[in-house]
């Protein structure tokens, strides 16, 4: 994986005095949408280091992060817990570079456990029991974030219909990209009109529509000996319950137990928190709908500040071109029926 900058490394030691610790030992963890960093400290404390890219969210949106983080850790659901700096704030803003720039870094308890996408790449664990453990965990935070109220300030986006599909998109409008063909562009136009109107239809209500993590990839929950955890806030937001849900299914398209994996996620979920017919009935949706927004986000990244992974490059046909396919896979099993859904 690339190293970051001297810059970078110049906001880990202008960041750290904000916090008290006695830092023994800085190590590099990831570079994505945020760079993040280990920090062990000389009593034997972990801490994550994040240092918050740019234009994505404000101080205030990332206070927010924050705030619902430390319910969830209060309400005994396995999430990272923020650590306040020594002024009681929730962020040191930093310079950054010689151009006069600045970036918000966060701290946060450091949570042991091996992220999901290895643990199912090594094969060596039934995943069914893994994904009723995730649905057990989605409905937890669901729960509590049916059940909790903001505080004064508190400041998210919204992926409702508008900010999944509308006309200016959270995460870019995905019908545009110049890898779909013309024909492939008006089938996925079509989806997102048809998507709109079930959305709007579906409606926000507590039970269904909430404050999610809407970001819950198998590299974003790690295994532990006692369950599963939920890592990276970064794209909280208010939305669909049954989004979360679809997330966590979308990266196992193509796995010959997917109907099995789906069954567990929902099951597992089910025995925290009810689901309706209406709910269930609308997961393909939901399953079609995360494909097509991704498309969008890779296409600002690559546009943008580029997304560092191991292995090389990302590239256009490496992250977009393949989320097409399944764009398209999906739009061709789900659009026949939706009329049918709600």
């Amino acid at each position: 994986m690339p190293e970051p900058d001297a810059a970078l490394e110049a906001v880990v030691d202008r960041a750290l005095p904000h916090w008290p610790l006695e830092v023994a030992a800085i190590s590099f963890v990831s570079a994505r949408e945020n760079v993040v960093y280990r920090v062990d400290t000389v009593d034997g404390g972990s801490y994550a280091l994040r240092i918050h890219r740019p234009g994505y969210h404000t101080l205030a949106e990332l206070e927010s992060e924050n705030s619902w983080t430390t319910a969830l850790s209060d309400a005994g659901i396995a999430t990272p817990r923020p650590v306040p700096t020594t002024a009681g704030a929730g962020y040191a803003t930093v310079p950054y570079g010689a151009a006069g720039e600045t970036r918000h870094v966060g701290l946060i308890e450091w949570l042991e456990g091996q992220p999901l996408d290895e643990v199912l790449a090594a094969g060596e664990r039934d995943p069914v029991p893994l994904f009723a453990a995730l649905g057990r965990l989605m409905a937890q935070m669901h729960a509590q974030a049916t059940d909790w109220r903001t505080p004064e300030g508190f400041d998210r986006h919204a992926l409702d219909a508008d900010g999944l599909v509308g006309r200016d998109p959270w995460w870019g409008r995905f019908w545009e990209v110049p890898e779909l063909t013309p024909g492939e562009r008006e089938i996925v136009s079509g989806a997102r009109r048809t998507i709109h109107g079930l959305l709007r239809d579906y409606g926000r209500r507590p039970g269904r529509y909430s404050l999610i993590h809407s970001d819950l990839l198998a590299e974003n929950v790690l295994v532990q000996d006692e369950g599963v955890a939920a890592i990276d806030f970064d794209d909280t937001a208010y939305g669909w319950h049954m989004y979360d849900l679809a997330s966590g299914l979308t990266q196992r398209f193509g796995d010959p137990r997917f109907d099995e994996l789906q069954a567990a996620l929902l099951a597992g979920y089910q025995a925290v928190r009810p689901l309706g017919a209406e709910d269930i009935a609308l997961l393909p949706v939901f399953l079609l709908v995360r494909p097509l927004v991704e498309i969008g986000w890779f296409h600002a990244r690559l546009s943008g500040p580029l997304t560092q992974r191991a292995g090389g490059p990302v590239t256009r046909e490496g992250t977009i071109l393949p989320r097409v396919r399944t764009a398209i896979e999906q739009c061709a099993a789900v659009l026949p029926s939706l009329r049918s859904v709600v």
